[in-house]
Parts: C-alpha cells; structure tokens; sequence
C-alpha cells in the first residue's frame, strides 16, 4: 500500500502554531495597551490683569475734625407757679418760646437741673410766696442767628407767644451768651489713582519737571535777549 501523507497534518500544525502565535501576539498587544497610562491633561493659569487705570479709590486715612462753634443763648425766666405745675405746661412753654425765637423745637432746650423751685418770705406771720426759675437755651449757628434769637426772646414777645396758648406770663431775669466749640467729622478723602498710583504722587513727581522746564525756558529766554 501508499506511504500515508503527512501534508495534512503539517498542514494542521503550521495552521495551530499559526493561530497560537496570532493569539500569544493580541494577547500581548492588548497587556500593552492596558499598561500604557492615559495622556496628562496639562492646565495652564492665565497670567493676572493689570490693574484698570483710573479707577477712583477711597484714600486710607481717617476722617478730619474742624471745629465748628456753636453759640448758645441761655435766658432764666420766673414763674409765680409750682413745679408740678410748671411740668404740666413744659412743652408748650418750649413751643412758644421757640416761636418768640423763631428757631426750630429741636434748637430749644431746658437743661438738666433748669427748673428750681424758689420761695420767698412776705414778712412776719404772712405765708411765704413760691415762685419758679426756668433756664432755657436757644442754639444758634452763627452770631447774626444769635441776635435774631435775642432780639425775638423780648419779655413782651414772649409774654404775647405764651398768651395765645393759655399759658401764665413769666419775668425774664437774664440773658447769657456763651460760645462752645464742637468737633465736626468730614468725610475720608475721595482720590483717583492713576494706573495703579495715586493722583497725588503723580503731582509729586510732576512738580520737579513742571520746575525744570520753568527754568529752563527763562534761561533760553536770557539767551535769546
């Protein structure tokens, strides 16, 4: 008989170390590509933006006290009343008076401790006589509202101002004018800055140069003449 053929299973075993080879060969590929990292996401931060230039900023300074005077007018007024009774008619003896000065409520005040009970003896075995003092005070701004309060506060001025609201007449005793001086808050100073430099400094720098060219035309000047 034939010699049996060996192509077929030649054939069989070239086609096996083929497809094991082709399978050793992806199997690695796919290890690899496991292994290989994913690319780095590079950032990038934008570089900072330069200051606006003119923008207005508050200067870092505290704020300035002037002194602004205050005039008050103080006037002590008697009354042939009690306390008690002098508390039930305080405020409109406030309101008159204020009228009679021609200034506002607000600007007129009694202090504390202004209102004193006083009594007075009529002589031997006769009942003694109470009677009031009030001081009150009228604030002005300026001299010439200091006078127009004086020239209101008349005795007969007020005594007509306390008629119309059924009130009892008083004497004024006195008149004092004093002037006190009051510490008055300005607001911090408002400046521009000018690229990142405040206006002031920019003045600065410019006051050298302004000079200069000042000397320097006189100097020309002097040459051409």
């Amino acid at each position: 008989p034939p010699p049996p053929s060996h192509s077929s299973s030649s054939s069989s075993s070239s086609s096996s170390s083929h497809s094991s080879s082709s399978s050793s060969s992806s199997s690695s590929s796919s290890s690899s590509e496991k292994d290989t990292p994913p690319p780095s996401v590079i950032t990038t931060t934008p570089p900072p933006t330069a200051l606006a230039a003119n923008t207005t900023t508050t200067a870092p300074l505290l704020p300035v006290t002037t002194p602004s005077p205050m005039i008050t007018v103080s006037m002590v007024a008697r009354f042939t009343i009690t306390d008690l009774q002098f508390s039930a008619i305080r405020q409109g003896y406030l309101d008159a008076v204020a009228v009679a000065a021609g200034v506002e409520r607000s600007m007129v005040e009694i202090p504390e401790g202004g209102v004193v009970q006083q009594r007075r003896s009529l002589g031997l075995g006769r009942r003694q006589q109470g009677f009031l003092l009030v001081t009150t005070n009228f604030f002005a701004a300026s001299e010439a509202e200091a006078t127009s309060i004086l020239d209101g506060i008349t005795e007969k001025n007020l005594n007509e101002r306390m008629k119309e609201r059924g009130l009892p007449s008083l004497t004024v005793i006195s008149y004092d004018v004093s002037v006190d001086t009051i510490e008055v808050e300005q607001p911090p100073v408002i400046y521009t800055s000018i690229g990142g430099m405040e206006a002031w400094m920019v003045m600065l720098m410019l006051v050298p140069i302004m000079v200069g060219c000042s000397v320097g035309i006189a100097y020309y000047t002097h040459l051409v003449r």
